[in-house]
């Protein structure tokens, strides 16, 4: 019994022990025991400045916007509807304007328009307010801003085809050239550069713009509408035949969007009756 008490006063002597002794252990001695651990991070030594991002800022090319209209008028036109196109036609913002038709009406309607440069030859007019540079056959040039240019042409091949034919009555089953054009065409293809390019035609068939394709020149409206919205559209109706046969060709230019619009007009010339539809398109030029 005796020896149990012993041991008993002896393990509690030695729980008080550790317990002051670890009361006794403070901060300071811590501190002591303790090796403080170096920083990982070091500051700079002398000026070191700090490295510039290298970020290269290209200057955004500038875009001019160009909107152009070609009206093939019918062949007849009454003298108040003349009135009429010319007046609709200075109320557009448009850049230019070209117009195949018969050279009597194009006379009268020259006089209506307000554009500062009026250019009128067989069977074309163009009318535009961009200043004039120079002529360079078969286009004419003129200047655009940002030092720009665009060459501009138009094409009537109306007596190379049986047009005047279907006018007068004549059974036309299908809208072949009297002449191969490929001679013509090819004068204006020989003479393209690198300038911005609009080509308004008028060819009274339907044409293979493929012919185009190595010479950068696009369809821009074929370009711009499905194969079966195309099978729909058509710029000449006359004697139950309908068939796309004037065009807006375009070269180093981005067509927007293109359009067909039917030019309204009192007709007193109900025999063979002639309709028409103008196109017109937004582009931008780089």
């Amino acid at each position: 019994m005796r020896i149990k008490r012993t041991s008993l006063l002896l393990a509690i002597t030695l729980i008080i022990f550790s317990f002051l002794s670890c009361q006794t252990y403070t901060y300071e001695d811590a501190k002591i025991e303790i090796k403080p651990i170096p920083s990982k991070v070091r500051k700079a030594v002398g000026n070191v400045k700090e490295p510039e991002a290298n970020i290269e800022i290209k200057e955004e090319t500038k875009k001019s916007f160009l909107t152009a209209s070609f009206l093939p008028l019918p062949s007849f036109v009454i003298e108040g509807d003349i009135t009429l196109i010319a007046k609709r036609i200075n109320e557009e913002n448009l850049d230019i304007v070209a117009f195949t038709g018969e050279n009597i009406i194009l006379e009268k309607l020259k006089d209506s328009l307000s554009f500062e440069y009026i250019e009128l030859t067989h069977n074309s007019l163009l009318a535009t307010n961009l200043p004039f540079k120079k002529t360079q056959y078969p286009y004419l040039i003129f200047s655009l801003p940002e030092d720009k240019s665009i060459a501009i042409s138009l094409i009537d091949i109306r007596d190379n085809s049986y047009y005047y034919e279907a006018l007068s009555g004549q059974r036309i089953d299908s809208w072949t050239l009297k002449e191969d054009m490929s001679e013509q065409l090819n004068e204006y293809l020989t003479s393209l550069t690198d300038t911005p390019t609009l080509v308004f035609a008028s060819l009274y068939h339907p044409f293979d713009s493929d012919i185009l394709f190595d010479y950068s020149f696009i369809d821009p409206f074929m370009t711009s509408h499905y194969i079966n919205q195309l099978e729909k559209e058509s710029t000449l109706r006359i004697q139950g035949l309908s068939l796309r046969s004037d065009y807006i060709f375009s070269k180093n230019l981005i067509p927007l969007n293109v359009e067909h619009i039917p030019i309204t007009i009192v007709q007193t010339r109900k025999v063979p009756s002639e309709v028409r539809s103008a196109i017109s398109g937004t582009f931008i030029v780089q």
